[in-house]
């Protein structure tokens, strides 16, 4: 190509626009996503060196879409995505890329040798020698890291210098949210693809339900009570709206079927995701498959795996796990669960760290668990979690109060699982958190829960046992400060003689007992 001037002509090297395949669902049904493209706009601006920006989220939450949706609109000369799942499918995009680059027969008959090459590593660099070489002829280019399981996949075959590659800029796609920390990405230029917002699932399930199911002014209150109970990830609303919109049932009896058995609901959403895109791994598949490599990693990871699924799946703090395994286990478990974005991070208090755990995620790796290991009611694995609950509501309840309220909600949580958790199991528990609840003046819900804990010692311990006793003294100061206290005293005097026959009046913990029941005698005006 030539352009005159009035003194010389410029040579400036011709080459052929190429681009992949890139693609979308129909606009009708896309959603516009025009805050995340205009951060990628932003990352993307400079036209000097290599620019990159990375897109990480677990599976089915639009980072793909998002990528073609940008590249899409840019008016380059090169344009292509390379398949990073495995390395057969790189070094495949990358043929491809070389052969569309190339424009001459003599450059067809190099790339042709190329492949005769014995050496593994000698041929993937001729491959990539080749394409620097006619990819820096290029004014500007965009290459898409599709689907990167980690940075250390793609870093032999990177574009790192504009020396070497020119001018051009990377979107890479990941569920690694470790690529954050790698030293060749700047942290700023990470963009996580997080859950939808509200307006975001309305809009999305609307725009494939398509009026099919009638007025939808009357039914929007409907629909947003329906999408609050599904994950809010594209992936799970398109499965939703779709089979919704096929099957015309209420939005009830969908949450019933999915809620049912999980084979044959992962099988029909295969069936959906098929028919209407490129996207094949269900919600069951983006979960189960990492979860199994996970296991593989280390023999404790299926133990904290199950921890982290039996207990609310909010704001658990990094302390918690390492009371049940080695904290250096628990960073590299923790390492593991951000290469595949199951988790998010944050700190308790501003100095605790903690992570959450997304409940869809959690409920199938629950479900994924159980069959794996066989659990049943009072497994020795559920076991050894609740030892380490109530080990550390104990250490909590003697530190602070306030500390405490997160642990509750995990107690709580684990307690929820009544299939799994035996009665007595449930009562050590029940007991600390009755203890909690008094102590923050709950005394309607203590009573409830040391009244249940009561009943099932005596069942197994015995009337007269300590740990009875323990139970039974607890209820009694819960019953004086309701204002029972003739209740209260009756409990305590039954206490008072199981202690002094124990430990005798002169221990402390009779000492106690003598406390609270001279607390009662004033409260009941016998002040002798």
């Amino acid at each position: 190509v030539y352009f005159i001037s009035p003194t010389l002509f410029i040579r400036h090297p011709s080459f052929n626009e190429i681009r992949s395949d890139l693609p979308l669902p129909h606009e009708s049904i896309l959603l516009s996503h025009s805050s995340v493209l205009d951060k990628i706009k932003q990352k993307l601006v400079d036209k000097n060196g290599i620019q990159i920006v990375v897109l990480v989220g677990i599976g089915g939450s639009g980072k793909t879409t998002i990528a073609h949706r940008y590249a899409r609109k840019q008016k380059i000369p090169l344009i292509w995505e390379i398949n990073s799942e495995t390395k057969e499918s790189l070094i495949f995009s990358f043929k491809q890329l070389a052969y569309s680059l190339c424009q001459t027969e003599e450059e067809k008959q190099e790339l042709r040798i190329i492949p005769e090459i014995k050496d593994t590593y000698e041929r993937e660099r001729k491959l990539l020698l080749f394409i620097t070489k006619k990819i820096k002829n290029y004014p500007d280019w965009l290459i898409i890291y599709n689907n990167v399981v980690t940075f250390q996949d793609i870093k032999d075959c990177f574009p790192y210098d504009e020396k070497v590659w020119g001018n051009g800029k990377v979107i890479i796609t990941t569920q690694d949210s470790n690529i954050a920390y790698n030293s060749y990405i700047t942290t700023s230029n990470v963009i996580e693809i997080g859950e939808l917002k509200k307006e975001e699932k309305l809009e999305l399930f609307n725009k494939i339900i398509n009026n099919s199911r009638g007025n939808l002014e009357i039914e929007q209150q409907l629909i947003t009570k329906f999408l609050d109970k599904i994950p809010s990830f594209p992936l799970d609303i398109s499965i939703a709206a779709s089979y919704l919109k096929e099957e015309k049932i209420s939005y009830d009896e969908y949450l019933r079927y999915i809620s049912e058995s999980k084979e044959e609901v992962t099988s029909i959403h295969g069936f959906i995701l098929s028919d209407i895109g490129n996207y094949t791994k269900t919600r069951y598949d983006v979960i189960s498959l990492p979860v199994k490599h996970i296991i593989k990693v280390h023999p404790d990871f299926k133990d904290l795996l199950l921890f982290i699924s039996i207990i609310n799946s909010q704001n658990i703090p990094k302390e918690l796990l390492s009371r049940y395994k080695d904290s250096v286990i628990v960073s590299k478990f923790i390492h593991e669960l951000r290469k595949c974005s199951l988790i998010t991070e944050k700190s308790l208090n501003q100095v605790d760290p903690a992570l959450s755990i997304h409940r869809s995620t959690q409920t199938i790796t629950l479900e994924y668990l159980i069959k794996l290991l066989e659990l049943e009611k009072g497994a020795k694995q559920i076991q050894s979690i609740a030892d380490v609950l109530a080990d550390s509501m104990d250490k909590g309840l003697k530190k602070h109060i306030d500390n405490v309220s997160i642990l509750v909600s995990h107690v709580e949580a684990f307690l929820g699982h009544n299939l799994l958790v035996d009665k007595l199991t449930a009562s050590h528990l029940k007991i600390r958190l009755g203890i909690y609840y008094f102590y923050i003046g709950n005394y309607a819900k203590a009573k409830t829960l040391l009244e249940e804990v009561l009943s099932v010692y005596k069942d197994y311990y015995g009337p007269d046992h300590l740990q009875t006793s323990w139970v039974t003294t607890r209820l009694g100061n819960v019953y004086r400060n309701m204002g029972d206290y003739y209740k209260a005293k009756g409990l305590l005097e039954k206490a008072l003689l199981v202690y002094e026959k124990h430990y005798g009046k002169k221990h402390n913990r009779t000492a106690w007992v003598f406390i609270y029941l001279g607390n009662i005698y004033r409260n009941i005006g016998d002040y002798a």
